[in-house]
């Protein structure tokens, strides 16, 4: 009887495989693709390291996943940015509830890409205008101690 990890292993092993054939990847670059970890066939890679190359090939296999995950780690960012500044809570479950909120989804990565990149830019003039409010604040403060 076979392990979790076994059967884990097995099972990324197959998704590899598959993805190789979708890519149209034959012997020799699949031999490159895997001297990145130092081995020569997919069987010899852990489970960690077959879930980085499985990733890796999805990426090439799709490259707008990459331009999600970029883009979903800025607003991610910026939130938490924004959060920090207004004195709120940080937390990436926090981060996430945020997002979905605003643009009215159940998950984070149901939000479209279109919708992320304007939460971004939204959640980051936020930020900018908070962050001159506070300087003039303090320019105002320190004007008013030099009068008195």
């Amino acid at each position: 009887m076979q392990t979790f990890k076994e059967k884990e292993k097995n099972r990324l092993v197959k998704r590899a495989q598959t993805l190789y054939g979708r890519l149209g990847m034959g012997t020799e670059a699949k031999m490159a693709f895997l001297s990145a970890w130092g081995v020569e066939h997919t069987n010899h890679l852990n489970v960690k390291q077959l879930i980085d190359a499985c990733n890796t090939l999805d990426t090439e296999l799709n490259p707008q996943l990459a331009q999600m995950d970029k883009q979903r780690k800025r607003v991610m960012g910026v939130i938490g940015s924004w959060a920090r500044a207004t004195g709120n809570n940080n937390s990436a479950a926090y981060i996430k509830a945020i997002a979905c909120h605003a643009a009215n989804k159940n998950s984070f990565n149901d939000i479209p890409l279109a919708t992320l990149r304007h939460l971004y830019a939204e959640f980051n003039n936020r930020l900018k205008i908070r962050n001159a409010v506070a300087q003039l604040d303090e320019d105002s403060l320190l004007l008013n101690l030099c009068k008195n």
